[in-house]
């Protein structure tokens, strides 16, 4: 906890002021919500979160609900700002797109090149391989149901 120069009181807002108007004091000053409350938001400002039309009143429509209750909405001025905030992209938004789309055109550009004779060897050898194998396996299944037995998948 600080204590205030000017008045004594002991709080967590206390505000030391070094200059007025950009001319140096020849004796920094203190102040607290006791001594110079004008100077200080308001207290319901700063202890909990300000609702918004606590904060912005003149940024919401007050409307008197079926229950008799008090509802506030907010003004199609609030709402267009608003919804123009959330559209905008940020700059990290911005350059993480921008990297994403660098780093997309550099994969399609490796991936656009023209197999070597050697690659293309590989592939069908694979290819063929693989067929046998399964011609293979279907050749035992029809040769087990011939005979009358069922192997497993």
């Amino acid at each position: 906890m600080a204590v205030c120069g000017s008045c004594g009181r002991e709080g967590t807002r206390v505000r030391t002021i070094f200059e007025i108007n950009g001319k140096p004091l020849p004796v920094p000053l203190d102040e607290c919500p006791g001594c110079k409350p004008g100077s200080f938001e308001p207290r319901w400002w700063t202890e909990r979160g300000a609702m918004g039309w606590e904060a912005y009143p003149n940024q919401y429509k007050a409307r008197r609900m079926p229950d008799g209750s008090v509802g506030y909405f907010a003004t199609d001025e609030l709402r267009a700002d608003t919804e123009a905030k959330i559209a905008r992209e940020s700059e990290d938004d911005r350059r993480a797109r921008e990297n994403a789309i660098a780093r997309k055109r550099q994969a399609v550009a490796g991936a656009r090149r023209s197999l070597t004779q050697g690659e293309q060897e590989s592939i069908i050898a694979k290819y063929r391989e693989q067929e046998a194998k399964g011609i293979e396996e279907r050749k035992a299944r029809l040769d087990a149901m011939a005979v009358g037995l069922q192997l497993p998948n």
